[in-house]
């Protein structure tokens, strides 16, 4: 059975210390905090639109202010990005639908 225990030369005064992983951390997918830059980076949008949509009234995009600094969480931004997909067949069927049921 092979040991954990790294192989210490006399001259490494501390040796390496090892930490097991909680299964609840090693369960929790990567989501980071992301700048306006990087979102920027990540989405496409310029971060003068980012900001735009901040502001929003309506529906405006969830961020975080951290010390004069704006962060958006991924997963966050995108279920907000989400909001906005359009779905033109399932228009289209609607109308189709309406349009029969006006004619009887």
């Amino acid at each position: 059975m092979k040991s954990l225990e790294p192989r210490t030369s006399q001259a490494q005064a501390d040796p390496p210390q090892y930490r097991l992983l909680d299964v609840r951390e090693a369960a929790v997918p990567f989501d980071p905090y992301l700048s306006l830059r990087e979102l920027s980076k990540y989405c496409g949008l310029s971060d003068r639109t980012l900001r735009s949509y901040i502001k929003e009234p309506t529906h405006p995009l969830p961020c975080y202010h951290v010390g004069g600094k704006i962060l958006v969480r991924r997963s966050e931004f995108d279920r907000w990005i989400e909001s906005f997909r359009r779905r033109d067949g399932e228009d289209l069927n609607a109308i189709v639908q309406q349009v029969m049921e006006d004619m009887n």
